[in-house]
């Protein structure tokens, strides 16, 4: 965890708990100083030679109250950045104000914190708030007031608990989508679709109009990852623009500027997956001049541009344009390359490998398919996962390395099998696999490879199946 945290943390994080720590350490604690520094610098996990740098006595203790006081930072950091910490303050402000007696300032701050609140649409807040009221009303003996704010609240709280409820049942909905487009980031048979469907119910169930502001923005994107699983890019984009076009004071009401961000990344990528130049071109306008005021998000939307630039180089087949612009990725500064979530630099990876295979880098590409394969994490990535195994199969086969195709075919298959990815996609594949390492010739090689082109042109026209080809399209390579 503590590796984790501090290479999430912008340049300013990092130097603003460097400046506390110099005033607030004991001399005893510099060791804990010396090894965020140490963790700061590494670019690949070490922690062996930190343990040689400090010792490997109590280091656990050590890492967790380095980890505690880094958080502690952080809370003091961005305290009072976003429109959710602002109000909480209020409402501590008020506690602290009511506690002392100080009923009228409380009132005061109450009405500001109420005001925000709703605006924000934060509705678990404003029932506190209605809450504090009661409390302040009955302790000054203002029995007028305390009459029309009951009432007031009990016409108010079972509109703001259904809210809440819709909410909470968004949020869940919300959690799983994200949960299994991490896991699986395609449907790939009828039976996952149906299981789609069963959670995608609640798209069906509830009114968007009777949402707070904040679940609204997770109904389009449930909605639009729906779909995007699906492979029904056009539907997805669909809801995806709805989700931009959501006003931005909604987002920064909420102190959610990381979701309109990524809102703005997912339309261009649907803009890019449909085809639609213009309309990418207009989204990626918007990435470039969105500003949040972090750091880390800044970087991360640089990274993000890479990256869909780099895939509408592949998706309109200027390889030579991709080439030049992976020369950007080297020079770019490691913390941008860092600051990209896991499946983005993945999708980074991958874009590097489709334009070494289609510029006939070979090996090249062979090298990254290995760099991926050895990151163990990637195994629940399962359908990247799959084709970066076939894709090690078919260029071993290329450069000739029969023998390695040979000891790794058998274990892919049963791999597939094991986590029910054994379709007609990959079984065609594996098919092909066996007869090109049995091939006692060039010409019927030829033969193969024009074999599995058709075969090809057959699975991209089942919905399923065509999902198989979404991270690297065979049909163009062999075509």
């Amino acid at each position: 965890m503590l590796y984790e945290l501090i290479q999430t943390m912008s340049r300013t994080e990092k130097r603003y708990f460097r400046m506390g720590a110099s005033f607030v350490y004991e001399k005893g604690s510099q060791e804990l100083m010396k090894i965020f520094d140490m963790v700061s610098e590494q670019k690949i996990r070490d922690e062996k030679e930190i343990k040689k740098q400090v010792g490997s006595k109590y280091f656990a203790q050590k890492k967790k109250l380095l980890t505690e006081k880094i958080i502690d930072s952080l809370v003091f950091y961005h305290r009072g950045k976003s429109p959710e910490s602002v109000l909480d303050h209020l409402i501590s402000s008020c506690a602290i104000l009511m506690e002392r007696g100080m009923h009228r300032v409380a009132e005061k701050k109450l009405d500001r914190a109420g005001k925000l609140a709703e605006e924000g649409g934060h509705i678990d807040r404003r029932i506190r708030i209605g809450q504090m009221k009661t409390e302040l009303y009955a302790a000054t003996g203002n029995i007028d007031s305390l009459r029309k704010h009951i009432e007031k609240m009990q016409s108010d709280i079972p509109h703001l608990l259904a809210i809440l409820d819709n909410d909470l049942i968004i949020e869940k909905e919300y959690l799983q989508f994200v949960r299994t487009n991490s896991e699986k980031e395609f449907i790939r048979c009828a039976e996952e679709l149906e299981e789609l469907k069963k959670s995608a119910e609640i798209l069906t169930r509830l009114n968007e109009t009777g949402l707070s502001k904040k679940a609204r923005s997770r109904y389009y994107y449930i909605a639009g990852i729906f779909n995007y699983l699906k492979g029904d890019f056009e539907e997805s984009r669909n809801w995806f623009y709805k989700q931009v076009q959501l006003p931005d004071g909604m987002f920064y009401q909420m102190g959610h500027e990381v979701e309109k961000a990524r809102a703005i990344a997912n339309l261009a990528l649907l803009n890019l997956q449909t085809m639609r130049q213009s309309d990418f071109e207009e989204s990626m306008v918007m990435l470039e001049l969105f500003t949040s005021g972090s750091q880390g998000l800044d970087e991360q939307n640089r990274g993000r541009m890479y990256l869909l630039r780099l895939l509408w180089f592949i998706k309109s087949e200027q390889f030579q344009e991709a080439q030049r612009h992976m020369q950007n990725y080297s020079v770019m500064d490691w913390e941008e390359k860092n600051a990209l979530p896991v499946t983005e630099r993945n999708l980074v990876l991958f874009g590097h490998i489709t334009v070494h295979i289609m510029t006939g880098e070979y090996r090249k590409a062979l090298r990254l398919v290995n760099e991926f394969l050895n990151n163990d994490d990637q195994a629940s990535k399962k359908d990247m996962h799959i084709t970066a195994r076939l894709l090690f199969l078919f260029l071993h086969e290329k450069l000739g390395n029969t023998e390695v195709v040979e000891s790794r075919l058998d274990s892919l298959e049963r791999y597939l099998k094991q986590n029910k990815r054994y379709f007609d996609f990959e079984k065609s594949s594996i098919n092909i696999i066996r007869k090109l390492i049995s091939a006692e010739s060039n010409r019927e090689k030829k033969r193969i490879w024009k074999e599995f082109h058709g075969l090809l042109e057959k699975h991209s026209l089942d919905p399923f199946d065509r999902n198989a080809m979404v991270y690297f399209d065979f049909r163009r390579w062999i075509g």
